[in-house]
């Protein structure tokens, strides 16, 4: 197998979706967490299937994501234990809403090998946060969490997203985060998928709002270099425009659903085979790990060409995580079919 640039042989990510069930109804959540059900969600006993797979393809980083992962802390914590058991070297994360943490849960969590803990605080006082997320004591849930799992022992850094009401008090955030020893703040726009269609002139900047805060959060990054913190702003669909325009990709990241179907990126409304069926290293190696080259994925990523562009449901394809993903089987579809079929034959197969 491949070694990648750490020294391990799998995909550089795999994104595993524990669940879609949240206790949260966040108004920018991009895949709508706490929506119906496109399906039966993976039982224990397949996740432990899954992270057995995850320890043998040894990927860079896992990451546990949602929904509300810590809904299902015990059985994230047991596959944890499978992927380090196998993959000692692999990183693993978990994002969360930081609810549910508790003394024993970020205990377990630490000794189950979780690598970095994501907890979002998306303002500097309650009023701004709470309104945000759409849960009144989320900012003091979440200030608690940090604390509670920073003296577990856990590396924490913070998502915020710069909503409209955030903007001015940005800052403001970032010095909490310094007092309360995160790491890492990491920003990003907010994307127009989910429940941030529906609340967009409500939380989303302006473009030239996005420019001065990057050029604002730019200053601040060079200034994190003095006291330890350091303070990044990513772009959504930056690996969309790498991968959509290089020749050959090989051992790229991938995701797998809380259904158990297997994505290339989470902004993208297809899925190529269901570990339901076939297990990952079978995918692996049946064309999973050069996927990329496949010429309708191409297509598909090369619609989003901006942050404004990621809506697909209005180039007729399905609305992502809202509507069942458009899709082919690695292992179980013919491979010429794979290879030649073009987005249009999909839509209308």
């Amino acid at each position: 197998m491949e070694a990648n640039s750490q020294g391990l042989s799998g995909p550089i990510m795999i994104s595993i979706d524990v669940t879609y069930r949240c206790n949260f109804r966040c108004k920018h959540c991009f895949n709508g967490s706490g929506a119906p059900m496109l399906g039966e969600e993976l039982s224990d006993d397949e996740l432990l299937e899954i992270a057995k797979s995850v320890g043998v393809l040894q990927p860079n980083v896992v990451c546990f994501c949602g929904g509300e992962p810590l809904l299902r802390w015990a059985v994230l914590c047991d596959a944890c234990k499978v992927i380090k058991s196998q993959s000692p070297f692999t990183q693993v994360n978990l994002v969360t809403n930081g609810s549910l943490v508790t003394e024993i849960i970020a205990s377990r969590l630490n000794s189950a090998g979780i690598t970095t803990v994501q907890v979002s605080i998306d303002g500097p006082n309650s009023e701004i946060h709470d309104w945000f997320r759409n849960k009144p004591g989320s900012f003091n849930h979440a200030i608690n969490s940090v604390k509670i799992l920073r003296r577990a022992g856990l590396n924490v850094v913070v998502a915020s997203a710069p909503h409209k009401r955030h903007l001015l008090r940005l800052e403001e955030t970032i010095d909490l985060c310094r007092q309360l020893g995160v790491s890492e703040i990491r920003m990003q726009p907010i994307m127009p998928l989910g429940r941030a269609i529906d609340n967009y002139n409500e939380i989303v900047p302006s473009y030239f709002e996005y420019q001065k805060l990057s050029r604002k959060l730019q200053e601040l990054k060079y200034q994190s270099i003095d006291n330890g913190t350091v303070v990044e702003w990513g772009d959504p669909i930056d690996h969309l425009r790498k991968f959509s325009t290089s020749s050959f990709i090989s051992n790229p990241s991938l995701g797998i659903s809380a259904y158990g179907e297997i994505t290339v990126s989470p902004y993208l409304p297809i899925s190529v085979g269901c570990i339901k069926r076939h297990s990952l290293e079978e995918y692996w190696e049946s064309g999973l790990k050069n996927v990329w080259s496949i010429g309708v994925i191409k297509e598909i990523a090369s619609l989003i060409t901006s942050i404004s562009s990621m809506d697909l449901s209005k180039e007729r394809l399905p609305k992502t995580y809202y509507e069942k993903n458009l899709m082919f089987d690695l292992i179980e579809d013919d491979q010429d079919y794979i290879e030649h079929v073009s987005l249009d034959a999909m839509l209308n197969r």
